[in-house]
């Protein structure tokens, strides 16, 4: 870089012009690009973008001119457009192409700011949660690497989730047995969603969630139905109804979560002197296989 502060020395020799004049503003990328006095100053945008900076001598950026520099009077020049942080209502320069800009990573002092253009951004995979969001709003911020939605706690808890990335800060995504990887599932095998629950609170919710525990004294809620395993009895996606199938548990995991399995059948076998519902977590005459999906083996 240090050939272009030479040229502009020769320029400036050449045209009359002063040499303060052909150092102010150059580019650079570290102070050895700037002679005599000056250095190389980037703004916040500058220096994470590893777009050049600009050779001063009064150690700062230039208001209204140098990207991602704080507005002059509220204005901008070269072409720069005005990105207004709403934290603080300073307005920062951005060369955003025509789209709205927004700023993040503000300098402790308020002077530079990085720019983000973005014009839209989508908030998916939250639940049933699907929107547009428009940088500016409320609900939507302006991150490092691009543009994405800041979802309310409220509205968080308890939507759908792939992993703990999904959830947001503060969440983490809680999957039960029967949410997690179902290899026996004969009607619909593989994972499900978990659910976003609290850091402070990420058991699973009972009476609600697909696979965790009923209490005694509640119901299961939408979309989940009763099934027992012996004396106790979690909440389940409901049984396929074409054909008839019956809801059994087949997993109990030591969280207190449960997966269960359609049969097609509801087997019975003698246990002792009694006779009940035979499945895998109830009672050791009932086996899983392959022409079943549920089948009972006699007791010895």
């Amino acid at each position: 870089m240090r050939w272009m502060a030479l040229l502009g020395i020769t320029l400036a020799a050449f045209w009359g012009c002063s040499l303060d004049d052909a150092l102010e503003n150059a580019p650079c990328e570290t102070n050895d690009d700037c002679l005599g006095d000056y250095t190389c100053v980037r703004t916040v945008h500058q220096d994470a973008t590893g777009a050049p900076g600009w050779c001063r001598d009064d150690g700062g950026c230039v208001a209204g001119e140098q990207e991602g520099c704080a507005a002059s009077g509220g204005a901008c020049q070269n072409f720069l457009t005005l990105a207004t942080d709403p934290a603080s209502g300073i307005g920062y320069c951005c060369d955003a192409a025509g789209v709205v800009p927004s700023v993040t990573n503000v300098a402790a002092d308020g002077s530079s700011a990085q720019c983000v253009v973005c014009s839209t951004s989508l908030c998916n995979g939250q639940g049933d949660m699907s929107e547009e969001c428009v940088v500016g709003e409320p609900r939507c911020e302006a991150m490092s690497d691009g543009c994405g939605c800041r979802i309310p706690a409220n509205q968080l808890e308890n939507s759908e989730c792939d992993d703990d990335d999904s959830c947001g800060e503060g969440f983490v995504c809680t999957r039960t047995a029967e949410q997690d990887e179902e290899p026996m599932d004969a009607i619909e095998p593989g994972p499900e969603s978990g659910w976003c629950r609290p850091v402070e609170d990420p058991e699973c919710v009972a009476n609600s969630q697909p696979g965790c525990t009923k209490t005694s004294t509640s119901s299961c809620g939408s979309g989940v139905s009763e099934v027992c395993a012996g004396p106790k009895c979690y909440c389940c996606e409901p049984a396929a109804a074409s054909p008839e199938y019956i809801a059994k548990v087949y997993l109990e995991r030591s969280d207190g979560t449960a997966a269960c399995i359609d049969c097609q059948n509801d087997c019975s076998a003698t246990v002792g002197s009694g006779s009940q519902a035979c499945t895998a977590a109830t009672a050791p005459t009932c086996q899983l296989s392959g022409s079943g999906p549920c089948g009972c083996t006699p007791p010895t």
